[in-house]
């Protein structure tokens, strides 16, 4: 009966945690939620980069422009992808101009559904006899760990990004067992947004594409088809942002450029180059 239902549930496309009770998981889900709102009331802040992204989101909801404030008009820019400014800009659209602590909220949200998508991942990689102990500790450690949790309190790409790659995996996981056309795009949706949210994103489709591609290795009429549409379909974005780029700067920018600067501002290269040789950034940890 139980795998009955089990696979009943994994037809729809659902995440599935085996024989859990809801006791189970909202148990986990509650903690987590609780852990993140203590620390989003303890450690809430919108200095430095969360202001960066606020005033480009300001901006494309109010006159149209990606850029920065400056006087009466905008500044263009292209330090920062469109990923996280647009996530903003939805959540001021829906909540109102400088509500930074309800894009927090629905980042929350997304961070504990991306727990159950990494729970129902580890429920179906595992051997089934100990899958569901599996999907039990893996949610509780993707709930209650402070590393990850502590996005919460800041209004940063990096809750998304979690949330994106959890997706990603899942899809990927999906789709290695029963390869379909509405996991493959789930999957470049994902890995396409964790690629407009940090320049480094790009390095998840890298990383879980080879699987993909073996799974399809016994129907190559159908895998060309889908790594064409997927394929243009991730491109797609970055063909915009780059062509906005050339046309405002003259430069080909596909992401974001590492130096943090636009054209024409000064670069220290040197002072770069220095600061790398101490521990300055969770980098150097």
């Amino acid at each position: 009966m139980h795998d009955q239902e089990d696979a009943r549930a994994d037809a729809d496309g659902l995440p599935n945690l085996g024989r859990w009770t809801l006791t189970e998981v909202a148990a986990a889900l509650a903690a987590g939620g609780l852990l993140r709102a203590w620390m989003l009331g303890r450690f809430f802040q919108t200095d430095g980069d969360p202001l960066i992204y606020g005033d480009i989101a300001k901006n494309l909801l109010l006159r149209g422009s990606y850029g920065f404030s400056a006087g009466v008009g905008v500044e263009p820019t292209l330090i920062r992808l469109p990923g996280y400014p647009l996530f903003l800009a939805a959540c001021f659209r829906l909540f109102g101009i400088d509500h930074y602590g309800a894009a927090c909220w629905i980042q929350i949200v997304l961070e504990l559904a991306g727990c159950l998508l990494l729970a129902d991942v580890a429920r179906t990689i595992v051997p089934r006899a100990m899958g569901r102990g599996a999907a039990r500790a893996t949610l509780w450690l993707a709930v209650l760990c402070p590393f990850t949790a502590i996005y919460a309190a800041t209004p940063l790409a990096e809750a998304l990004t979690l949330f994106s790659i959890a997706v990603a995996l899942w899809t990927a996981v999906r789709f290695v067992a029963h390869p379909g056309w509405r996991d493959a795009l789930l999957f470049t949706v994902a890995v396409t947004y964790v690629a407009l949210l940090r320049p480094d994103g790009a390095l998840v489709a890298v990383a879980f594409a080879p699987a993909l591609l073996l799974a399809l290795r016994s129907t190559p009429k159908r895998r060309v088809a889908m790594v064409v549409m997927c394929g243009l379909l991730a491109l797609a974005p970055f063909a915009v942002w780059t062509a906005r780029n050339w046309r405002v700067f003259h430069v080909v920018q596909p992401l974001a450029p590492r130096s943090a600067t636009d054209p024409g501002d000064p670069v220290y290269k040197g002072w770069d180059a220095w600061t790398r040789t101490w521990c300055l950034d969770f980098i150097c940890t």
